[in-house]
This record gives structure tokens, C-alpha cells and sequence, in this order.
């Protein structure tokens, strides 16, 4: 179980910066700083809000490497107390 969450935040992590990348240097929807910098609209129109996709990528961004440096302690304290049961 440990492993699949494991799995599942790391694959979080690399696919979340990933679009961070795209982002920042592809679309320019963000500056380097993680801030939003929405492109310029003609006069009369609203301003550009950032979407659930952009929001959820930034968030988790920010919270998958936390979440998989845990899980990943978790599951050597876990490995470590099954090794040392078994002898």
C-alpha cells in the first residue's frame, strides 16, 4: 500500500512540474516565481482568471515532494520494522 502511494505521489511530482515547465516557459501563463501573469486582453474585456488545471497543477506542485520524501520514510521505517520482526 505504502509503495502504490508512493508510486502515485512521485508520478505526481514529475507530472505536476512538468506542466509547471510548460507553463512557465511555453505558454508564459506564470513567472518563474510560481506567480500568474496572465496574458494582456483588448480593453472592455474581463480579466483572465486561472483555471482548475492551473490551480490543481501549482498546488500540487508544491505538495507531492513533501508527500513522497513521507511516504517514502514511511516505507523504510515500515521495511525496517518487518526486517527486524522476522529475525
Amino acid at each position: 500500500m505504502l509503495r502504490r502511494l508512493m508510486w502515485i505521489a512521485g508520478a505526481l511530482w514529475v507530472c505536476s512540474w512538468w506542466v509547471i515547465y510548460l507553463e512557465v516557459f511555453r505558454w508564459h501563463h506564470m513567472t518563474r516565481s510560481f506567480v500568474l501573469s496572465p496574458p494582456a486582453v483588448p480593453p472592455g474585456f474581463p480579466p483572465p482568471q486561472p483555471g482548475i488545471f492551473l490551480l490543481a497543477a501549482r498546488a500540487i506542485s508544491f505538495a507531492a515532494p513533501p508527500a513522497f520524501l513521507l511516504l517514502l520514510l514511511a516505507f523504510a521505517v515500515a521495511k525496517r520494522r518487518i526486517r527486524s520482526a522476522s529475525q
